[in-house]
């Protein structure tokens, strides 16, 4: 009898449950088979309906939705997010109607989003963690959560604001986790001051588009030190070759790979020859999780 050889165009998804491989499986196929679960559909099935509402208000809710992203959230129980929102100095009404303080709280939500391990790529799981680790969020590389651990196994998330004790562990989706917890996080007291409205930055000579969580290209003209979005696009508005401008939004800096750190409000001054010959602007990255926002002045 010949051996069965089983490869990514033989081995279909409804097999899978059947062969009891479908958690692999999704592994490797990242959510092609129905059998493989978003974290949304964790959330969901874990009762999380307001972790799920607060993904989807703040303009986060897509990256529930993928398969591939590769995180542990720490993701509270109903009623954790009205203290939450006190703590900010808001309220759901606020949240709903005012674009800004929809931002705020999605930046208090990265916070509560453990980043896999760089190095062995993996998910920060019960398993792989012990006492005095420190670890990045989406919210910052910088500022970290730190695991503590006690001698009866209670284990807490410590942030600058607060703590957040693990009730449940490891509720698995495709490729990450959610870690079931008492308590939201916050990074710090005033971090929700970086974020302005960068929505009213019209200028009567010309006018901003601005576009936030986007980092677009271009050659260098200057650098600024800027207050917001608004102080960076009037800089550019000043300076005859620029055409596109990028703001640091990230409160302890943004950073690429392997490259310093640059300080938030730091103003980059562009010019894109893309916007000359009638096209849309050159874009690096344009995701939920940009650290920058960026714009283009009209003259």
């Amino acid at each position: 009898m010949l051996p069965i050889r089983l490869s990514l165009e033989n081995y279909k998804c409804n097999l899978s449950p059947s062969m009891t491989r479908c958690a692999g499986f999704c592994q490797i196929t990242c959510g092609r088979c129905d059998c493989c679960r978003t974290l949304r559909n964790v959330a969901t099935d874990e009762g999380l309906s307001e972790l799920v509402w607060a993904f989807e208000i703040s303009g986060l809710g897509n990256l529930l939705n993928a398969p591939g992203w590769e995180v542990a959230i720490l993701g509270p129980r109903n009623g954790a997010l009205q203290r939450l929102l006190d703590s900010l100095g808001f309220t759901v009404q606020d949240v709903e109607s005012n674009s800004k303080w929809a931002r705020v709280l999605g930046e208090a939500l990265k916070f509560s989003v453990l980043k896999a391990d760089p190095d062995l790529r993996a998910v920060y799981t019960e398993a792989f963690l012990h006492d005095g680790m420190e670890l990045a969020t989406e919210f910052d590389d910088h500022q970290r959560l730190k695991v503590q651990k006690d001698g009866g196994g209670t284990v807490k998330f410590v942030g600058p604001m607060g703590s957040a004790t693990v009730l449940e562990w490891d509720k698995p989706s495709c490729k990450g986790y959610i870690h079931i917890v008492d308590e939201y996080l916050v990074p710090s007291a005033d971090f929700g001051t970086y974020l302005e409205d960068v929505t009213d930055v019209g200028e009567t000579e010309g006018y901003c588009e601005t576009a936030t969580s986007k980092q677009y290209d271009g050659q260098l003209v200057d650098t600024k030190q800027t207050q917001s979005p608004g102080d960076c696009c009037r800089k550019c508005k000043k300076n005859k070759d620029c055409t596109v401008w990028t703001f640091c939004a990230k409160p302890s800096g943004c950073q690429e790979r392997n490259s310093p750190i640059i300080p938030w409000g730091t103003c980059h001054l562009l010019f894109d020859v893309a916007l000359t010959q009638g096209r849309n602007p050159t874009t690096i990255r344009s995701d939920e999780l940009t650290p920058y926002h960026s714009g283009v002045f009209r003259r």
